[in-house]
């Protein structure tokens, strides 16, 4: 299993986008957060199991895990010895922005 780390921030996304959706809906926002921890759980076992995002050319390996029921992405690098969450993306934001967050 690998170990998993968030970039500062995709835990700023995640904190935003729960308090958002608790505004949205009552335990809308703590569904979110559940969602997002089983899909961390999921590939730190099987890290490969979200398609490989096209978007970034080189050597990365930037792969992105939709989040049933909400209109995010985990987007998250495979590394060596770990996982990183580089962003819980909303859907309608511009594809990519995160990209800055790899080598960081």
């Amino acid at each position: 299993m690998k170990r998993a780390r968030y970039h500062p921030e995709a835990r700023d996304e995640l904190r935003g986008a729960v308090a958002y959706d608790d505004e949205d809906r009552a335990s809308r926002g703590q569904d979110l957060e559940q969602v997002v921890a089983r899909i961390v759980r999921r590939i730190q076992v099987l890290p490969r199991s979200a398609p490989r995002w096209r978007l970034v050319p080189g050597p990365f390996e930037i792969r992105r895990a939709k989040v049933k029921g909400h209109p995010y992405l985990v987007v998250y690098g495979v590394f060596t010895d770990q996982l990183v969450v580089l962003a819980i993306a909303h859907t309608s934001k511009q594809p990519g922005y995160w990209r800055t967050r790899i080598l960081k």
